[in-house]
């Protein structure tokens, strides 16, 4: 495990995309050597491998070119996020663990001047974010600083070292969590006072850097005016059923309506962070053994996935994060729960099938397990297309 975040500084861009580009030669160069030599001497295998990784490093590449680092602002997945949501994921079981999260800890100012540093490039080069980018960014700077509203996320992770490690090395996650927390807060004025002001990108990003974006999400070229045609059609269907269903449970009634109800009812939600965590793990455990032996044979170590509580400051609806390699660390679904204390459930069941099993859950972690199958690189990617397609359909298979 690194014991520093990643560099996400402008020289550390160039650096990864020379490695993509070499990467690629390399691959161009093996495919030309197999061609004219023994067209059999590569497996399947090698060649998927090979295909996926040649997609991934070509996409990188042509992002790079775009200048789309220099733009990176948004809530879910940009660099300041992965900067501090690693922490969600590290061991915090014994003192060894701590001095580690200690060690990486210490390196998030550095990380976070890297982030500052691209994002300047970009107002001065472009592009730039959009400006409700930036605002929602600042404020998640915020909530991870602390300050009036309370402890930041790093004194509060901290805090749940007491037990486990001594004065000394408690001394010292308190300094460090300190000098995070300044870091997150000096970043979140920076984008509210300087990047801001500077930036009037619109939410569209237009048809030239569209149909590159994407391609991160989907994996593939699309033709921007027929998807969207067929997105519209899509949201007619939708609202179809959503009629249908809320006829179900009060004929007659609007739509809006009969979600005022499920938002209201009492009996239709409940109270408290640790009851509905309590809930959602026992239907991903009442879902993995219902599906199991029937549906899909899941194996031993998939079948373990946790509910999680998110922190505060992160995305506002629920996600997945995948196992480790090794399993050591199970897949887990996170709730945000937005300050609330009262969860009406009727969304929360399709979200979680989403979010968990058969959802994320089956599919990433069913796609680590199998080593005998997939190159390293394969079992680590995550293309949206295919994984958020997945997952809809996780849905409707449930229903």
């Amino acid at each position: 495990m690194s014991r520093s975040p990643a560099n996400f500084s402008p020289d550390a861009h160039d650096t990864r995309v020379a490695l993509a580009r070499r990467t690629l030669a390399r691959l161009a160069a093996a495919e030309v050597a197999e061609v004219a030599e023994v067209a059999d001497a590569t497996s399947d295998a090698d060649r998927l491998a090979a295909g996926v990784l040649r997609d991934a490093l070509q996409l990188s590449v042509d992002l790079h070119e775009a200048g789309e680092h220099r733009a990176a602002l948004r809530v879910i997945g940009a660099p300041h996020v992965s900067t501090r949501s690693v922490f969600d994921l590290m061991d915090r079981s014994t003192p060894e663990a701590w001095e580690l999260v200690a060690t990486r800890m210490e390196q998030v100012p550095w990380a976070l001047d890297g982030v500052r540093a691209v994002l300047d490039d970009g107002l001065r080069r472009g592009p730039r974010a959009a400006p409700r980018q930036a605002e929602a960014c600042a404020d998640q700077c915020a909530a991870w600083a602390g300050g009036r509203d309370g402890a930041g996320f790093f004194t509060r992770l901290t805090g749940e070292a007491g037990p486990v490690v001594g004065t000394r090395l408690a001394r010292r996650l308190a300094e460090v969590a300190t000098a995070a927390e300044a870091a997150y807060g000096d970043l979140g004025r920076w984008l509210r006072e300087r990047y801001l002001p500077e930036t009037d990108q619109p939410d569209g990003v237009g048809p030239e850097r569209y149909p590159l974006l994407a391609r991160t999400s989907l994996g593939t070229t699309i033709d921007p005016e027929e998807t969207y045609a067929w997105g519209w059609e899509e949201l007619h269907r939708i609202e179809a059923e959503m009629a249908e269903v809320a006829d179900q449970i009060t004929p007659g009634a609007p739509v809006d309506e009969v979600v005022r109800l499920l938002e209201t009812d009492p009996d239709r939600a409940l109270d408290g962070e640790d009851a509905l965590r309590t809930w959602l793990q026992e239907l991903l455990d009442r879902t993995v053994a219902e599906l199991d032996g029937r549906h899909f044979d899941i194996p031993a170590p998939v079948r373990r996935v946790e509910a999680m509580i998110a922190p505060p400051g992160g995305a506002a609806a629920m996600y997945y994060t995948g196992p480790s390699e090794d399993f050591s660390r199970p897949g887990r679904t996170w709730y945000p729960t937005l300050g609330k204390t009262r969860f009406p459930l009727w969304g929360e069941v399709s979200i979680c099938y989403h979010e968990g099993v058969p959802g994320h859950h089956l599919q990433v972690a069913q796609t680590r397990y199998r080593a005998d199958r997939l190159s390293r690189f394969s079992r680590m990617t995550f293309v949206s297309g295919h994984g958020e397609g997945w997952a809809l359909y996780a849905e409707r298979l449930m229903d």
